[in-house]
Formats: C-alpha cells, structure tokens, sequence
C-alpha cells in the first residue's frame, strides 16, 4: 500500500463535461492523506469507514468543479465488496 498519494486539485480534462460521478477507493488515498496529515485513518464510532482528511479533499474536488460550473456527485456504498475498487469485479466495472 502506498503511504503517499499527491493529489490535485485541477482536472482540465473535466471541464468539457457539464456533470461528474466522483467514484474514490477508501482505501489508499484514504491511507495517505491520513499518513499525511498525521490524522486517524478510521474513526469507527465518530465517522465509521470514512476519513477526515480525505473527505475533505473530496469536497474539495468537489467545491472546484462546481465553481467551473460542472455538477457532481460522488458514488456512495458501505458495502464491504464495494470499499476498495481495484478489487471490483469485472462486471461491477463495466456496470459503470
């Protein structure tokens, strides 16, 4: 598992779309925006599978976009099989 993901905060290739679905794995760059900001990694009774920081980065994402006018949604699932996306099935990935 990486312990460092630099991430960005712009995405021109985006900015010919007037809508996007944010799908984020919870897992690595969860992991090191944690490691990063020196902050818990999971908080399971205050935030359960989710991490401050890097729901933060999200909304962030998010914010950013918005300003260029492209409405956004991020895909949500607490399924375990759903969690970490490098491990989707094939037919999970195509479904998309």
């Amino acid at each position: 598992m990486p312990l460092y993901l630099k991430d960005i905060n712009r995405f021109p290739e985006l900015e010919r779309f007037t809508s996007v679905l944010i799908i984020h794995c919870r897992f690595c760059p969860a992991a090191s925006m944690a490691v990063r900001t020196n902050q818990p990694y999971f908080e399971f009774l205050r935030r359960f599978l989710k991490t401050a920081s890097y729901e933060e980065l999200i909304e962030t994402m998010k914010s950013n976009l918005a300003k260029k006018g492209i409405k956004t949604d991020v895909f949500r699932s607490y399924l375990p099989h759903q969690f970490v996306i490098c491990m989707w099935t094939m037919g999970r990935r195509k479904s998309f």
